[in-house]
């Protein structure tokens, strides 16, 4: 049985699982619109911006683990799209962005709302495609589909002419397809992986600093990274994308411990130079105090607290008495560390009090 392009793709899309679509409505991609009225599968959320959709994408794919699909009209509608477009990339989550085109025989004529939506995208995304025969309409859809989620995730944009969602064709109701010149390497090679282990062995004084790719790589990673910092004993710390994938309850995790050492640095060393120590030297140093008294008032719910908690609570004694002792020791000659400006002579001194404090403690 024949039917529009815009159903195929409606179909196509459900058999692909996907749930969800994230759009905002134009006039070349009203087609679809009407394909996903018609049926009751696939949920659609409107934006405010094409922007903000791919951006809801992205999160709806951290979250479910689902490829995140994206429906935008034309021109703007699809140059709105490519700053989500590029955190994607960037951030290697995949997303299926559908964008809406002019018919076939009017693309580089200027037509109303025309922009080359492959050449802006092509520098943002894994992949795109523009379909230009209604045949080829099914088969990209689902090539486009692993593409975006095989190897290394990323966006992939399938731009559609609004004559191909509109014209007939049947529905064959393929399974999959993978490109022939798309291979990704998804096995690492054995040697590589000893090689590795040697130099593991072989290090002093060895640290793991694991990224985004464990958490894109779902639970499974997560538990193998946690099983092989337990079994090496080797403390570890994490880039920005790859927060959560070890817990801090293991007591390896690096991260507040290293951001707790430059924070002391940079408060000691670095900023009793310039405006910002006239308000967190006394700040840490007047919370000292508090914490002070409100740990002795509460001893026993400390004991109580997680080892966690406790460490917090330490590292902020210890930053607290490190700015008390570098303001006095400051002060102490001649001249207030809170002050704007001060000669490194004075800036080393009392930073030498503050790390003396702080290594008392």
């Amino acid at each position: 049985m024949k039917c529009k392009g815009a159903e195929i793709l409606v179909k196509t899309l459900s058999s692909l699982n996907i749930d969800t679509v994230f759009g905002y409505p134009g006039g070349a991609v009203l087609p679809i619109y009407d394909a996903i009225f018609n049926q009751n599968r696939i949920r659609h959320i409107l934006v405010r911006h094409e922007q903000a959709a791919v951006h809801m994408a992205e999160g709806y794919a951290r979250s479910t683990g689902k490829v995140g699909v994206v429906l935008v009209t034309s021109g703007p509608g699809a140059t709105n799209a490519v700053t989500g477009l590029t955190d994607a990339f960037m951030d290697s989550v995949p997303i299926l962005c559908l964008t809406g085109q002019v018919p076939t025989h009017l693309i580089g004529t200027d037509a109303f709302q025309e922009a080359d939506t492959v050449g802006i995208t092509s520098s943002c995304t894994k992949y795109n495609y523009m379909v230009k025969n209604i045949s080829e309409l099914e088969e990209t859809i689902l090539e486009a589909f692993y593409v975006c989620k095989s190897g290394r995730p990323g966006p992939v944009v399938v731009d559609l002419p609004k004559d191909i969602q509109n014209e007939m064709f049947s529905y064959n109701a393929l399974k999959s397809k993978r490109p022939n010149s798309y291979k990704p390497i998804i096995r690492p090679k054995i040697s590589q992986i000893k090689d590795m282990i040697n130099i593991i062995c072989a290090s002093k004084k060895p640290i793991i600093y694991s990224g985004g790719g464990v958490i894109n790589s779902g639970a499974n990673a997560s538990k193998t990274l946690n099983d092989l910092v337990n079994y090496l004993n080797i403390p570890i710390t994490n880039t920005l994308m790859g927060l959560g994938a070890m817990g801090g309850e293991a007591g390896l995790h690096a991260t507040l411990l290293i951001s707790a050492a430059g924070w002391i640095i940079y408060e000691l060393v670095l900023t009793p130079k310039n405006e910002l120590s006239k308000f967190t030297s006394l700040g840490f140093g007047l919370f000292g105090m508090v914490w002070i008294i409100w740990s002795i008032a509460h001893i026993t719910l400390i004991k109580e607290l997680p080892d966690g908690t406790v460490m917090i609570f330490y590292l902020l004694f210890v930053i607290s008495f490190s700015d008390i002792f570098a303001y006095f020791g400051g002060k102490r000659f001649g001249k207030s560390m809170l002050a704007p400006t001060i000669s490194p002579k004075k800036t080393w001194e009392g930073s030498f009090f503050g790390v003396v404090g702080g290594g008392l403690v």
